[in-house]
């Protein structure tokens, strides 16, 4: 029973470490190129407040690929992964002739799809490119600072959890070892 409970915990343990944060998609533009001073001004439209260094392109990969730095995408047309070294605050998804922009307030990779693109015949288009944009300091809508950490309910539910299965581990041995 002991190490059923040790593989348990463990398992649990595991499950809280994997949990994945996504990027939160702002908005899709209908212009055909993801130029700086295009996203800048979209993003100051939805509200954003840039960094005294405003808007700095990072990189662009075509699909798929690998760009320097460590910055890599995979790409099944439509969809897949990317990632990247720390300090990127934006990607830009290119498509078609729109694309999709996406705080990602310093995660370091994620997935991305171009479901909500369009092409001029009304369709989904495959990618074109990704985009790697940073502003250091950037303020979101709302305030608040942009690439600060929060935990989410879930997260902070499962360290509780597991906290609690280590705790109930504790009292059980030290319980079975009075009884013998």
């Amino acid at each position: 029973m002991k190490k059923k409970m040790i593989w348990l915990s463990a398992a649990f343990l595991i499950l809280l470490m994997t949990g994945s944060v996504n990027a939160s998609y702002i908005g899709t533009v209908d212009e055909n190129k993801d130029k700086t001073n295009n996203v800048s001004d979209y993003l100051i439209e939805q509200g954003y407040t840039l960094g005294e260094t405003g808007l700095e392109g990072l990189t662009k990969i075509d699909a798929p690929g690998t760009g320097s730095g460590g910055f890599t995408i995979t790409n099944n047309g439509t969809s897949g992964t990317w990632s990247a070294p720390a300090g990127v605050d934006f990607i830009t998804v290119k498509g078609g002739t729109q694309y999709a922009v996406y705080e990602v307030g310093g995660l370091t990779s994620g997935v991305w799809t171009t479901e909500m693109l369009l092409n001029n015949g009304g369709n989904v288009p495959d990618l074109s490119h990704i985009s790697f944009w940073k502003s250091p300091g950037y303020t979101p809508p709302g305030g608040g600072g942009g690439s600060s950490a929060v935990p989410e309910p879930t997260t902070m539910a499962l360290l509780f959890g597991g906290l609690g299965i280590l705790g109930y581990n504790k009292f059980r041995n030290r319980f079975a070892r009075k009884k013998d």
